[in-house]
């Protein structure tokens, strides 16, 4: 294989085990959360496709329990997220960049009907909700998975009389580990079966056992605002600077007219600050 060769990525996300943990869970996947970050745009979120479920990922978990008859009890998990994608450069065949929504049209497809076909096969009808995301970088997948698992239930009561115990039913219940797997080899091989789904579109797993740490939505959405507003504070700094030099420069200050701040400066403070001093200095 190639050292270039774009890699597909499957990542399990975190538990939810009452209805409060779910919604809030759900808010990045259904774009209904108060705490959603710039690196969202809302003029492409209309690209974005519930490809099952009805994109309610609270109700339709409670419509799968419903069907089967499950209540949760306490600590019991009612459903878990998975995040599915692959490499940019999947996506950036004939001459599209592969990102920012200029996606290869049929590279696209393919990883999202593949992808799809995976989990259908994964989870069968424990896939409550997916929801395909085309409105940030990379495209990806958010998929729900409620952990209904039909079990045998031994007979309770004494034994009767002539020694022999109530017979051995089955039924319904909430059960992550036999759904899910339980550890680090389980959710491993799960990536493995995802990277054999993926390979006949040349992409290939990621690394094993990687030490990368992947940082919670809403917290890498909190730690973005405090990195937002030190670039504005610093914006304030330009701002101030720009005002007290425009006298002497005059017409010889080409940059932008009145007190308006180019775009490029809300996301790099700095790469005005370049052309300030780029501009002293040639001038």
């Amino acid at each position: 294989m190639g050292e270039t060769e774009p890699y597909c990525i499957l990542r399990h996300g975190r538990k939810s085990h009452t209805w409060g943990e779910l919604r809030q869970a759900a808010g990045h996947t259904m774009r209904d959360a108060p705490w959603l970050g710039q690196n969202i745009d809302p003029e492409r979120s209309e690209r974005n496709a519930v490809l099952a479920g009805t994109g309610d990922v609270v109700e339709d978990v409670q419509s799968r329990l419903a069907a089967v008859g499950v209540d949760p009890k306490p600590g019991q998990v009612v459903a878990r997220e998975l995040l599915l994608t692959a490499s940019s450069s999947h996506f950036a065949a004939g001459g599209y960049s592969g990102r920012d929504g200029d996606f290869a049209p049929d590279h696209l497809n393919a990883w999202r009907a593949a992808s799809m076909a995976f989990l259908r096969e994964e989870f069968g009808a424990n896939l409550c909700t997916v929801v395909l995301h085309l409105d940030e970088a990379v495209p990806h997948l958010h998929a729900w998975v409620t952990t209904t698992a039909l079990v045998e239930k031994k007979g309770r009561g004494r034994p009767r009389k002539d020694g022999t115990r109530p017979a051995v039913t089955t039924g319904w219940t909430l059960n992550h580990d036999k759904v899910m797997g339980s550890g680090k080899a389980a959710f491993a091989a799960r990536q493995d079966r995802y990277a054999e789904a993926m390979a006949p579109l040349g992409l290939r797993r990621g690394q094993r056992q990687s030490q990368a740490h992947h940082e919670p939505i809403r917290a890498y959405y909190a730690a973005d605002q405090g990195r937002r507003h030190g670039r504005l504070q610093e914006l304030d700094q330009v701002s101030d600077f720009l005002a007290h030099v425009r006298p002497f420069f005059g017409p010889f200050f080409p940059f932008f007219p009145g007190d308006s701040i180019p775009s490029f400066a809300l996301k790099r403070p700095e790469a005005l600050q370049y052309r300030l001093c780029k501009f002293y200095v040639l001038n």
